[in-house]
């Protein structure tokens, strides 16, 4: 099911079916800002729990646990709308007992609110056991653009986390290696699958190329950019949040040691703050 809300700037659509965005449209301008997924990737966005990128082999107390899909399970789940307002809503993905896949009962809420022309999406996960959880935490909000055209702004001190494209694993990291306001390249993307940078001052901006500037803030400790080799329809790069990171080189295996891992006995909020 979708569910939409708007303002007098933006209309948001997202779905019931993976709790993601499916539309972001700019009622002032009458551009549709969101990609379509109506291409390679036949998605918008997704959410990205409880492990990020090829996490998704990992232990915890000595047992191991396998997830069939690469970003979690969130993003092909059924969601419950708790909140439906016009320029609001918030949604609901509850496990009250451990799975095989994951052992802890949890409770994830997913917020949309528009103020002027921000989109602000709120994280909230709650732990459902004394024993707490250990989770990442994450975005995928895929936007149109031109590469021919489109600039990306990073902020000072940012670094590149180098990405083995054979094996998914990061290798090392380097000094940001492109300007701070970049045309983004998809080959340069792509060769590393890809772009995985920290996040020094909580904030990136795209400018499309279509008339349309993105800027998100974030308190994420990484984003990470990604396109596909070829595009069958619009182009279109990902500007993702990660409260986590994929697997690196001398990674543990024990999900709740590895880098950038949330281990949390009640709940933690994350906060996303998309403008245009």
């Amino acid at each position: 099911m979708d569910i939409m809300i708007e303002n007098e700037s933006l209309l948001v659509a997202f779905s019931s079916e993976g709790g993601a965005l499916t539309r972001i449209y700019d009622k002032e301008k009458k551009k549709e800002i969101l990609y379509d997924g109506q291409g390679v990737w036949p998605f918008s966005d997704h959410i990205l729990f409880p492990v990020i990128g090829a996490n998704n082999s990992y232990s915890l107390n000595g047992r191991d646990y396998l997830l069939p899909k690469r970003h979690g399970f969130a993003w092909h789940s059924s969601f419950e709308v708790l909140l439906e307002e016009r320029d609001r809503a918030c949604l609901l993905l509850e496990r009250k007992a451990g799975e095989e896949q994951y052992p802890f009962p949890f409770r994830l809420e997913v917020s949309y609110a528009l103020k002027g022309r921000e989109l602000i999406r709120t994280g909230k996960v709650v732990s459902l056991s004394e024993e707490g959880l250990v989770f990442q935490y994450g975005l995928h909000p895929a936007f149109r653009i031109d590469f021919s055209k489109a600039f990306l702004e990073v902020e000072e001190g940012t670094v590149l986390q180098v990405l083995d494209k054979e094996s998914g694993i990061i290798q090392k990291e380097i000094p940001w290696p492109y300007p701070l306001r970049w045309r983004p390249i998809r080959e340069e993307i792509t060769s590393h699958d890809t772009l995985v940078i920290d996040n020094p001052k909580g904030r990136i901006a795209l400018d499309n190329g279509l008339g349309e500037k993105v800027t998100l803030r974030s308190s994420c400790p990484y984003f990470a950019l990604w396109t596909p080799e070829k595009e069958d329809g619009d182009d279109f790069l990902c500007m993702e949040s990660w409260y986590g990171i994929s697997p690196y080189k001398g990674m543990e295996k024990d999900l709740s040691k590895r880098k950038a891992v949330n281990a949390i006995k009640k709940e933690k909020t994350f906060l996303d703050v998309l403008s245009f």
